[in-house]
């Protein structure tokens, strides 16, 4: 089986260790605004971001934003779009997939045996 195109990445959102969203390409000492847009089944819709400054990374021209600027999540899994632009008005652009931690379907516990084994007897 092939993939055709790019994929798109699957962060968790796991309290105390956010990830980050990164854009490349754009100018460096500049300050970048991020718009992210929740994507559903109706039309984008933006959401309102606690912060929407990327820091730089370095001198490098790429830029990073937490997740942890995000409003809660209402849902285990969300995708979204993002938009990064530069006072230069260049752009980077992508998408992702937040998942929310503690509601994931996770490998049973190996010392709890009530995780996996189920009681079939009759009463």
């Amino acid at each position: 089986m092939t993939v055709v195109g790019p994929s798109v990445p699957v962060y968790r959102m796991v309290a105390g260790a956010m990830p980050s969203i990164t854009g490349t390409g754009l100018t460096t000492g500049e300050t970048v605004t991020v718009i992210v847009y929740r994507l559903n089944s109706g039309s984008p819709a933006a959401v309102v971001l606690t912060d929407d400054e990327a820091q730089e990374i370095g001198n490098t021209g790429n830029f990073r934003l937490s997740l942890s600027n995000l409003p809660a999540m209402t849902v285990t899994r969300q995708q979204y779009h993002y938009v990064m632009t530069d006072q230069s008005l260049n752009t980077d652009s992508g998408d992702f997939i937040l998942e929310k931690e503690g509601e994931l379907n996770t490998m049973p516990s190996l010392t709890d045996t009530s995780s996996y084994l189920v009681d079939n007897s009759l009463p």
